[in-house]
Formats: structure tokens, C-alpha cells, sequence
């Protein structure tokens, strides 16, 4: 049987003064090929070679081999593309009880853009089988001698000769830099085959050859980001990659902006998830009088804390980096911020001599009282700028650790919605399935017991009653940066107490 290929224009944009670039493999920016090549695909063909590391139970060695890819699926988004091909617009937008009226409003449903893609044909890791491309598997790629700008990109000889059955045997050939949602359009429902439509359909691609990974985030910058297509922070969650490349960290304007622009969108999570115990419960206006702390005291203590070298939502000491979207950070700390409020509903109904019970002279004061006086009253340092710099601070010094980064990446978001809300309950009802374990404790116990131990510290500021000059003394030093050190290493000396 012959084998089936598509020919391909090959594109020469290389220019002399690039050769001054510095090439460095030990950032994944290894020399790339000076030439990527066009040509016309059927979706079928795209959708059977290619892979997007999507993160899901199925494709644990890809994730495994932390290559910093990571590109949720909006469901929702592609069938809008899908309905689009069939019909145009605007027909594709009306539902189905107005459609028969309008029959003649429909329209071709081209998608001209071009769906970029990387052939591959090194390891993603050096020595790595699980992956690599294995030889048999490859798409190869022909430069013609004749007609030195034309190729031929020879699909695998197995898969032709069975497409229906074809199952690589450890990487796909294929791996799409952009235009994935267009793809996934002509997959069925499952996400498993192809609808009919795949068939006769086909896509301009853009091929690059054997691209480091590093260089596809960098391409899928310049071609969203950098003329203002997307949100940059979409980018950074597409490809995690990004929050560490040198190229955006050297570019404040574009890095800092990000990271704060990122943690005030986890704020206003945490103040209006319903079930997040700050809900309405941080003053996100700066509003003179509000019993609350401020946002941007939030947003200052997970910006530093977390947003770091050496920080859960940017990069791991071994320098690894955890993959979580927006969703997955904010639901990580709504759901560290629920134990800690039950942890201390519990520390109050338990222990009548607890340091809850302390903050007031008055008796009187029933336990929902003292709860809300202990989570967000004016003598608590939870409700303080100490008190949650404090808190991100050791929520990041147990949590960043590289021992416990494959518990932490086990926890997966598998699918993308349209709203915050959807995507917090979806995450926050997989916590239960991060299937890694780090000392016999699953994630969601180690949250719970990092919980109670912080619950039991005491929290009284220096306005609390029934303190000695010892203890108001001991937290006036808790104020300002150096004073939220000294209360972290407070607080970690009594957990190692617990």
C-alpha cells in the first residue's frame, strides 16, 4: 500500500544575525531547524497524529514528564467552532426553534487560520522512551531535490495502512502549538474519534520541525500575546512554562503586571466564592472603616509568596513547575481556608481555654460569635496584614517542596469552563481524586493537618484582652516585612510542636 503524503512549501525565514542567539538545552531552547512548512491537512489526519498533552488519568507519563505543556479543553468552545463550520454565521448562534426560519442566513464556515503544529522527532526529554517518538510512528519529512522550497511530509506507513485502529506506541508525531480548539471541533462528543465532517476537511497547518518546548511557548506568545489577542494570563496557564522563561521575567512590565494581575484575580475569588470563608470578608475597595483586610494585602502576600522562584504558583527549588490554571490556585486556597475555619470552629467547641476564648473578656459572646471574632475580628491577626502574609508564608513553605510536587500534580483540572464558578466546583470536587500520596497522606489530608496545626497557634494580636506585657510586646514585632517573618518562623516552630 501507498503511503499517504501531503506536499508542503517550505518557508525560509531565517535571517544572518539570528545565528547570534544564544542557543541553551538546559532551558529547553536547543538550536531549532531554520526552516517550518505549510501546506493542507485533513482535520482527521491532525486530529489521529496529534497530541496536546490535555491532563487527564490517561496520559500520566506525559505529565509525569513534567515537559511544561498544558492546554485545557473548553468543551463549550468547540462545539461553538463546530456549529460555526456547519452553518456560519450568524445562523451557528440561533437556536434550534428559530433555525427553520432563518435557513437563509447560513454561510460557509471557513477557518482560513492556521493551526500550528510540531513535528517531532528528538525525545522531549534526552534518553526518555515514554517520551519520544517512536521510529515507526514518525512523520518524516522530504525535501525535494528538484524544487528545492517543496517538500513532502510522508505520514506513518502503520497508520495508513489501518488509521481506524493506529495507536502510537509511546508519543504522537504531532503536537499542536496553536489552533487546538479548532481541531477538537471535529472530534466526536467522547473526545475519542472523529465526527464524519473530519474527513473531507482540511486545515492550512503550519509545521515546525522538531521545535523545543520552550520555543513553542514562545511562539504561542508572539502569535496571542504579543499583538494583544488573548489575555496574557490565559497564556501563562496554557503554557506554565512561561512563568519562568527569562525573556518575560527580564520584562517587568510584562511579568509583574501578570503575577499581580494574577493574584488580585484569585482576591476576588476568594471574597466572592460563595463557599469560601472570606467570602465578603476582604475589603476589596480599600473602603475607610471596613473591619476587613485590604485587598491589596492579599494580593502583596500571594504575589511574594507565591509568585517566585521558590514559589507554589510559579516554580518549585528543582526548579519544576506546577501546572495549575487559575481555578486550581484559587481553589487551593479557598479549600486550605475552609479546613482552617472548621479547624478552628472545632478548636473553639473543644477546648474552652483556647486562645479564641481569649480574645475577649466577655463571656457572654456566643461560639458563632467567637468563630467570626477569631477568623475576621480587629483583635485576630488572621484578620491582619501580619496574619496573611504570615499564613501564604508557611501555606508556601510546607506546601513548595519538591518531595511533595508529584502529590500536588496529581491533583487535575480535566476540563475548562466558560465561568469561575463552574471551574472552582470542578476542581474542588477532584481534589478527592489527586491519586499521588506523600508519606501515606493524600493532598487533601496534608492540607487538613497543616490546617489543624495552624489552628491551634495563637492569633491574638496586640489588641487581644487577657495578654501579658511579654505577649503584647512579642507581637508588636510582628508588624511590617520583618515581622512577618518572625511570625511565620513562630508559626512553623509551634507546628513542629503539634
Amino acid at each position: 500500500m501507498s503511503i499517504k503524503e501531503y506536499p508542503a512549501i517550505k518557508i525560509d525565514q531565517w535571517q544572518q544575525h539570528w545565528d547570534d542567539v544564544i542557543w541553551e538545552e538546559s532551558k529547553y531552547r536547543r538550536q531549532p531547524n531554520k526552516f517550518f512548512y505549510t501546506l493542507s491537512m485533513s482535520a482527521k489526519d491532525l486530529i489521529k497524529l496529534s497530541d496536546v498533552y490535555e491532563r487527564n488519568t490517561d496520559n500520566s507519563e506525559t505529565r509525569s514528564g513534567d515537559i511544561g505543556i498544558q492546554r485545557m479543553h473548553n468543551k463549550k468552545r468547540s462545539n461553538k467552532i463546530k456549529e460555526f463550520v456547519k452553518f456560519g454565521y450568524p445562523y451557528c448562534e440561533f437556536n434550534d426553534a428559530v433555525r427553520h426560519e432563518r435557513n437563509h442566513m447560513k454561510k460557509p464556515g471557513w477557518l482560513p487560520t492556521g493551526i500550528v503544529v510540531n513535528i517531532i522527532q528528538s525525545p522531549k526529554k534526552a534518553g526518555s522512551i515514554s517520551l519520544s517518538v517512536d521510529k515507526e510512528d514518525m512523520v518524516e519529512i522530504i525535501n525535494h531535490e528538484t524544487h528545492p522550497m517543496m517538500a513532502t511530509l510522508k505520514l506513518p506507513q502503520q497508520y495508513c495502512e489501518d488509521a481506524e485502529n493506529w495507536k502510537a506506541k509511546n508519543l504522537n508525531p504531532i503536537e499542536i502549538i496553536d489552533g487546538q480548539h479548532r481541531l477538537f471541533a471535529f472530534k466526536t462528543e467522547d473526545g475519542k474519534g472523529c465526527i464524519p465532517e473530519a474527513e473531507d476537511f482540511y486545515f492550512p497547518v503550519i509545521a515546525f520541525i522538531d521545535l523545543d518546548i520552550s520555543w513553542q511557548a514562545y511562539l504561542f506568545w508572539s502569535i496571542n500575546v504579543s499583538p494583544e489577542k488573548i489575555n496574557a494570563s490565559l497564556a501563562y496557564d496554557m503554557y506554565p512554562l512561561l512563568r519562568t522563561e527569562d525573556w518575560l521575567e527580564e520584562n517587568p512590565s510584562v511579568h509583574r503586571i501578570y503575577k499581580e494581575a494574577r493574584a488580585q484575580e484569585i482576591v476576588e475569588t476568594l471574597w466572592s466564592y460563595n463557599n469560601s470563608p472570606w467570602h465578603k470578608k476582604i475589603n476589596m475597595l480599600g473602603e475607610r472603616g471596613s473591619p476587613f483586610v485590604k485587598q491589596t494585602t492579599w494580593v502583596r502576600a500571594i504575589t511574594t509568596n507565591f509568585f517566585k522562584e521558590g514559589g507554589l504558583f510559579q516554580a518549585f527549588p528543582n526548579k519544576r513547575i506546577l501546572p495549575w490554571t487559575r481555578p486550581q490556585q484559587a481553589a487551593f486556597l479557598i479549600y486550605f481556608g475552609q479546613c482552617l475555619h472548621s479547624a478552628l470552629n472545632s478548636l473553639i467547641k473543644i477546648d474552652k481555654t483556647s486562645w479564641p476564648h481569649q480574645l475577649e473578656t466577655n463571656i457572654e459572646l456566643i461560639s458563632t460569635s467567637i468563630l467570626e471574632k477569631a477568623w475576621s475580628g480587629d483583635k485576630s491577626l488572621l484578620n491582619m496584614d501580619s496574619g496573611i502574609n504570615a499564613l501564604c508564608m508557611v501555606i508556601n513553605h510546607y506546601f513548595c517542596d519538591d518531595l511533595k510536587f508529584e502529590m500536588l500534580n496529581s491533583w487535575l483540572q480535566e476540563e475548562e469552563f466558560e465561568d469561575n464558578l463552574s471551574n472552582i466546583n470542578h476542581v474542588l470536587e477532584l481534589l478527592d481524586n489527586a491519586e499521588v500520596f506523600y508519606e501515606n497522606l493524600s493532598l487533601k489530608d496534608h492540607i487538613k493537618n497543616l490546617a489543624n496545626k495552624i489552628a491551634t497557634f495563637d492569633w491574638r494580636s496586640a489588641k487581644a484582652d487577657n495578654l501579658t506585657q511579654d505577649q503584647i510586646t512579642q507581637r508588636k514585632t510582628y508588624r511590617g516585612t520583618g515581622g512577618y517573618i518572625s511570625l511565620r518562623d513562630a508559626i512553623i516552630e509551634h507546628n513542629k510542636e503539634c
